[in-house]
């Protein structure tokens, strides 16, 4: 047994609920908080973006994001400079030396994911310049899903040719061009 060294009311905090990764797509965002930190290593630095998502179903949640931009490695240097640019841009800071000029300034963020250690993780893919009001951000429809051969078709099985010259789309066997209502 633990003593709070309070009496704790369960009604008057909004619980927090477990959730997993974000949906990959396009929200309207903002940087909450930045800070420069040191690698493990010790021999790099990047700054890291706390970024908060201000659309969609994900609002409130937060993603990070690290730019390697103090590293031996010119190149990795190179490519964290330029996902700064992109940070920039997207929230109008022409020139900055401090990253505070960065915050609170809406922008777009694309999210994506991927596997690491056996765990799905957010990954910020890139940035964009707001240029259209955050209720039109929307996560883009899920990618249609591949066209599956016929039950038996074998190997060999290739979609139809059209029927002729000028069609550019495929109609099954049994219907005529002008059923479709385009």
């Amino acid at each position: 047994m633990a003593e709070l060294g309070f009496t704790f009311n369960a009604r008057s905090v909004e619980p927090m609920h477990a959730s997993g990764p974000i949906a990959p797509g396009k929200y309207g965002a903002v940087i909450k908080d930045s800070a420069m930190k040191e690698t493990r290593s010790g021999d790099s630095a990047y700054l890291e973006l706390a970024i908060e998502i201000l659309s969609g179903a994900a609002k409130g949640r937060m993603i990070w994001d690290r730019l390697n931009i103090k590293n031996k490695s010119e190149k990795a240097r190179q490519f964290a400079l330029a996902r700064l640019s992109a940070v920039a841009r997207a929230v109008d800071v022409a020139t900055l030396s401090d990253s505070q000029s960065l915050h609170g300034r809406p922008f777009v963020v694309e999210v994506s994911n991927e596997e690491y250690d056996g765990t799905t993780r957010n990954v910020v893919a890139n940035y964009f310049n707001r240029s259209e009001p955050l209720s039109s951000v929307t996560t883009p429809p899920p990618p249609p899903p591949p066209v599956e051969p016929p039950p038996n078709a074998g190997d060999a099985w290739e979609a139809p040719e059209p029927k002729s010259a000028n069609q550019d789309y495929w109609l099954p066997p049994g219907h005529d061009e002008k059923e479709i209502p385009f």
